[in-house]
């Protein structure tokens, strides 16, 4: 029991990892995490350009990232992992 649930952990970070690396969520998930605005997907498109877009909806997937009334803003996971990706970058 203990080495299933391990196991599912350790399978969800690793996709977790393969989705921040991919089209630009990184760039995403750190913008939204420093300025924490609730943004439209076009502003995100304007200011890190159309491959930004692409990985929106594995952001989205992942619970880091939600979309309401057509803006984007970060979920409780999305901070925390966020605010994570900040400390190591400015470290």
């Amino acid at each position: 029991m203990v080495y299933e649930e391990l196991k599912r952990i350790g399978l969800e970070a690793s996709n977790l990892n393969h989705v921040l690396l991919r089209d630009r969520n990184m760039d995403v998930l750190l913008y939204l995490a420093k300025y924490n605005p609730n943004v439209t997907i076009d502003y995100i498109r304007r200011k890190l350009g159309e491959d930004s877009v692409a990985g929106l909806e594995d952001l989205k997937r992942f619970n880091l990232v939600i979309e309401e009334k057509g803006s984007l803003s970060l979920t409780e996971e999305g901070i925390f992992q966020g605010g994570g990706l900040l400390t190591l970058m400015t470290r």
